[in-house]
């Protein structure tokens, strides 16, 4: 029996340079069995996605993780109020707004202090890991916990690698383990002792000694576990994370002067590097019920790891991904996880190498690398030195900034041909006649249509052409008499005329399934036309159920006529809405759906509590617009004011604040983008906020002066923001 891709993987390839080996994973077999990991990997952007927010299938409940058995029962691997009762007081004390007021002054004095050391005396040279990232996130560790600050910094890096290599014992070596267990218990020591004579106010370790529950408070085993994760997250990820990012800037001279001298250049660097290092490289879950991955059932009590660093160099789901890239017009990357599992720490690694990088590239501004740095490791990854040396005279003047790939295309609509009533197709074109970018089924591009004065408009169209045909783009719009002039502007485009164009964009690939069933709702179809050509030349089964309101009137039916009985034609004027649960399905099948948000929704409600039939499907819904939620206000458009730089924002509704301010090329670090981690909390100057996050204080809201971008919103015109 020929041996699997998942079965060749040895730890010692992984360990060298793991990005080879997931590209041959996604390619070949995105859900592998690898026996050296003791666990099966998921590596498919779409579906790490799904373990990472799944929370009612996969369970982060592993009680027998290399983790847990190296620092015991701890806050990463546990769900429901176990996880939220300890993770309250750490999120309470890292949330960008703590940070600003307690751990960001802590964070500028340590630099400052370590960057002096190093312009001590004649010195012109360093190892910018061991003389400046190792003592920076030691001191910062103590700092914020509350552990003493008189620490040899030896001790606690010794911790740091005795945990981390128990934390990756995916051999089960019993001296690691044993090495593990050591550290941990010199942990304890301290820990008891610290709590013994009163943590000092406002670290972390007063906040976990106060946590509890009705059953009583935190367990001395409890917080040290907690320690001790913290010891990993507070240690190793910003220490990679800054030999990453510093490394880009060094590499790339017009990078490095645009770092040193740009206006948030620094935070994107940090992104991509979070992107493209993935300082952490699995999730670890457990599977609650059987479930189909890609394709392959997993049985229940199966460990999966969901593979963060692969995900993040996925190429369905980003343009060169391996590519060093601060300028991508979306940087939403799994470095830190996603949904309530997401990493409490992820503001103050952020914060501290932001801070470290934007200080040295100003104190050294002809820092150079001596040789390039090698890097180790797969579960844990980073640079493991990186020397440099800041001899040459200082530089004058500033070096020539990268343009940005992403800026918007200027194309021609090159000619409009009428589908149906109300239905127009549009094809784009270069003016040159150029070819325009690949794309792949389910990609889309934002489109601004040219206005005259009032409000700037950015609508997203599926693109519905051949997807070998680069001469042009191919979108559909529906005439919309009761919108907000968007369709209206676009059915008045002609022939000559120019559109503004941003991307494209795919949040909507073809998963790989062995067969697939398309539901369509009215406009919906235009994703779906070319997915539907996409898996007929693949030799894919496929079957469409196109629900429309006139079968005589419905667009592109001359182009479906062509597939014959694989379309289902439902005529929703003369027989009503079809029977969804009564569908017949295949559990080996994907169901994709794209059409009004009620149908959507009744898909996907299906997938959940519906027959038999529909939960062991899996399903895949194109969305322009956030799922409905529970609100104190309308979803309505509102203004942000940036009080920094004076620049306006508008957020449309059924898009999120933070959306936007991505898309207008404003960049705030998130994590979760479900209102509960607290990453892109910024500080609100004037205006009334709804709220809509899970994360506030009642208090906290009546305030009035923060807010989680990622879900929140405004009941008046504008909010003013501190960005």
């Amino acid at each position: 029996m020929p041996i699997t891709p998942g079965e060749a993987i040895t730890l010692a390839e992984l360990e060298q340079d793991p990005y080879p080996v997931y590209a041959r994973l996604r390619a070949e077999q995105p859900v592998a069995w690898v026996p050296v990991a003791h666990a099966t990997f998921i590596t498919r952007w779409d579906d790490v996605v799904r373990v990472a927010r799944d929370a009612e299938t996969f369970s982060a409940a592993v009680h027998d993780s290399p983790l847990t058995e190296a620092i015991g029962p701890n806050l990463l691997h546990s769900d429901g109020e176990y996880h939220a009762t300890r993770r309250a007081p750490l999120t309470a004390a890292l949330r960008p707004s703590s940070l600003l007021l307690n751990a960001e002054p802590v964070v500028q004095a340590l630099v400052t202090g370590l960057i002096d050391e190093l312009r001590s005396g004649s010195r012109r040279h360093a190892d910018l890991i061991h003389d400046f990232a190792v003592p920076l996130c030691v001191r910062t560790l103590c700092a914020v916990t509350g552990l003493p600050a008189r620490l040899p910094e030896a001790q606690v890096w010794g911790w740091i690698g005795a945990i981390t290599t128990g934390a990756a014992n995916y051999e089960r070596d019993p001296a690691k383990k044993a090495a593990a267990l050591a550290a941990g218990a010199e942990i304890t020591a301290v820990v008891r002792e610290v709590l013994a004579s009163g943590p000092p106010p406002g670290s972390l370790l007063e906040g976990l000694a106060a946590a509890g529950t009705e059953s009583g408070p935190m367990t001395l085993a409890e917080i040290v576990s907690t320690v001790q994760l913290l010891v990993i997250g507070g240690m190793q990820e910003p220490r990679d994370l800054f030999g990453i990012a510093l490394n880009a800037c060094l590499a790339d001279p017009g990078l490095k002067e645009e770092a040193r001298v740009g206006q948030g250049a620094v935070t994107r660097v940090v992104e991509e590097a979070l992107r493209w290092g993935s300082p952490v490289g699995t999730l670890t879950r457990r599977v609650l019920r059987p479930v189909e991955v890609a394709g392959v059932r997993l049985p229940e009590g199966a460990v999966v790891a969901a593979v963060l660093a692969s995900a993040n160099r996925d190429e369905e789901h980003w343009e060169s991904p391996d590519t060093f890239d601060p300028h991508r017009q979306h940087s939403h990357h799994l470095a830190f996880g996603g949904g309530v599992h997401a990493c409490v720490g992820a503001p103050l690694a952020r914060t501290v190498v932001t801070t470290a990088i934007t200080e040295i590239l100003d104190a050294f501004p002809s820092m150079r690398r001596t040789v390039e740095p090698p890097y180790h490791g797969w579960e844990f990854r980073g640079p493991t030195s990186l020397t440099v040396d800041w001899s040459g005279p200082r530089t004058s003047g500033r070096a020539s900034v990268p343009r940005r790939p992403h800026e918007p295309l200027s194309l021609t609509v090159s000619h409009v041909r009428e589908e149906a009533p109300g239905v127009r197709s549009l094809w784009l074109a270069r003016p040159d006649g150029a070819e325009l970018p690949a794309w792949k089924p389910g990609a889309h591009i934002d489109v601004h249509p040219p206005v005259d004065g009032g409000e700037s408009l950015a609508r997203s169209y599926s693109l519905c052409g051949s997807v070998g045909d680069l001469s042009g783009w191919r979108i559909a719009v529906r005439y919309d008499e009761n919108g907000r002039g968007g369709s209206r502007r676009m059915h008045g485009l002609t022939a000559g005329d120019t559109v503004q164009v941003r991307g494209p964009r795919n949040h909507f690939p073809i998963p790989d399934r062995p067969g697939y069933l398309f539901i369509a709702g009215g406009i919906g179809i235009t994703p779906l036309l070319p997915m539907m050509e996409a898996v007929t030349k693949a030799g894919r089964p496929w079957r469409l159920l196109n629900l429309v309101r006139s079968t005589a009137q419905a667009p592109f039916r001359e182009e479906l006529a062509r597939y014959g009985d694989r379309v289902q034609w439902w005529d929703t004027a003369e027989r009503g809405r079809p029977d969804l649960a009564g569908l017949p399905v295949d559990g080996h099948e994907a169901v994709l759906c794209c059409g009004p948000e009620g149908l959507m929704s009744e898909v996907e409600h299906l997938a959940e509590d519906g027959p038999a039939s529909w939960r062991s499907c899996e399903v895949f819904v194109e969305r322009f617009r956030p799922r409905p939620q529970a609100a104190d206000g309308p979803d309505r458009p509102f203004d942000l004011r940036l009080e920094r730089t004076g620049e306006v924002v508008r957020v449309p509704s059924g898009r999120s604040a933070l959306s936007a301010l991505e898309e207008a090329g404003v960049l705030v670090p998130s994590t979760c983008r479900e209102g509960t981690c607290g990453s892109c909390e910024v500080r609100v100057l004037a205006g009334d906020i709804d709220h809509r996050d899970s994360l506030l204080t009642p208090q906290e809201r009546a305030g009035g002066n923060l807010m989680l971008l990622c879900v929140s919103r405004a009941h008046g015109e504008e909010l003013v923001v501190d960005l």
